[in-house]
């Protein structure tokens, strides 16, 4: 099975509520969405997202890209959705998860989270 969910997460008041971040590639016009109670910050990630990759010699697949981030009872905001957003489409279901944990197949695995705001060039950008 390939890779299609990485985790991040949404401050909720004083906490840190666990988000997975999963996508999906269909067969459809070329398309790119992002579900999930997402804010204004979220919803440009789409735009860091492709420049970035593009920046990196990266070719989109002609096929309909959904993001979702789940629970969708959160709302969600921030630019830190980008890093992880970006890997799961880069590595589009290539990279088998358990090929990077060097996990047995009989164990569940682990879960890999991933945070990190995008710049234009392709750079993760700092966060202070």
């Amino acid at each position: 099975m390939g890779l299609n969910l990485l985790y991040c997460a949404a401050q909720v008041g004083l906490e840190a509520k666990i988000v997975e971040v999963e996508v999906s590639f269909t067969r459809a016009l070329p398309s790119f969405s992002i579900t999930g109670l997402a804010g204004n910050a979220i919803q440009e990630s789409k735009q860091r997202v492709q420049s970035s990759l593009l920046a990196n010699n990266f070719k989109f697949p002609p096929l309909k890209i959904n993001v979702n981030l789940s629970p969708s009872d959160i709302p969600k905001q921030g630019s830190f959705y980008d890093l992880p957003i970006a890997l799961l489409i880069a590595l589009n279901g290539t990279c088998n998860l358990s090929e990077i944990t060097q996990q047995n197949t009989d164990s569940k695995p682990p879960k890999i989270f991933a945070f990190g705001e995008l710049g234009l060039d392709g750079r993760i950008k700092d966060s202070s």
